[in-house]
């Protein structure tokens, strides 16, 4: 049996996108997303559980997503886990696990009425034709509407990335 690395998240943005560059000149976008859970607690009452979750972007995805990737925008991301694990300067062991994006969906409407979305937000295929690594991430997974537009991340060879 293959094992299985896939992750789905919907959730709202706590920062807006932060942009690094790798020494080959490939944009790295981080940002990350809060993903609330309803859960029943020990009273009986039901409340509200957050997650914060890591998510990488590679690429000229990261870059064209940048300026609408802001702190507040609900966001769907399809992708796979990475762990990171390195030693810090006092010598402790540390690791972090992060989404890796494959695709990723904005979801919060425009503020502007009449406006198509369309034109404001680039378009999947215009992502995907700038693909400089020939891997394509996986397909937009949420119907698409004149409000949401999907793109698809490049993603560089493990060796490239610099965790």
């Amino acid at each position: 049996m293959q094992d299985i690395n896939n992750v789905t998240l919907i959730g709202n943005l706590v920062r807006d996108c932060e942009l690094k560059y790798m020494q080959s000149g490939t944009a790295i976008g981080s940002l990350s997303i809060a993903c609330n859970r309803n859960k029943k607690q020990a009273d009986g009452t039901w409340g509200t559980e957050v997650s914060y979750f890591d998510i990488v972007l590679f690429g000229k995805t990261a870059e064209n997503l940048k300026q609408y990737l802001v702190k507040g925008k609900k966001i769907a991301v399809q992708g796979f886990l990475k762990q990171d694990r390195w030693t810090d300067q006092i010598g402790q062991n540390r690791s972090r696990v992060s989404v890796i994006a494959e695709s990723l969906e904005l979801l919060t409407p425009m503020q502007n009425p009449g406006v198509n979305q369309q034109q404001i937000y680039p378009t999947a295929q215009a992502m995907s034709q700038a693909d400089a690594y020939g891997q394509s991430g996986g397909q937009g997974f949420i119907p698409q509407t004149s409000q949401q537009n999907s793109f698809q991340s490049e993603i560089p060879m493990e060796s490239d990335i610099p965790f």
